[in-house]
């Protein structure tokens, strides 16, 4: 068996329309989602994506109450600028505190 020189992974390339960091790392935002951004009516997908939290947590937080959000034909919606009020109010981080304790 021969000896051979291990090299270190190369790290994949970021994708050119990834402007979007989490804690310095870069975040993929579909073109679809990058659109969605601009929308005032958000689905669950796009509401998760514009908070950085997962569905099932959009889902559990709608349902509970305490996100604004309506349910339109069984499908849950919401306002891109009541999210942004939402958050400002500082209720995300009381919600995620009750969600994971």
């Amino acid at each position: 068996m021969e000896n051979r020189q291990v090299y270190p992974r190369k790290k994949k390339p970021v994708p050119k329309n990834s402007n979007r960091t989490i804690e310095g790392n870069p975040v993929f935002v579909s073109p679809r989602t990058a659109r969605s951004m601009k929308k005032e009516i958000l689905t669950i997908e796009e509401a998760a994506a514009y908070l950085q939290i997962g569905k099932r947590s959009i889902y559990k937080l709608a349902k509970e109450g305490k996100l604004p959000g309506k349910k339109v034909l069984n499908k849950w919606r919401f306002e891109k600028e009541s999210l942004r009020q939402w958050v400002s109010k500082g209720k995300i981080l009381y919600c995620i505190q009750i969600l994971f304790n």
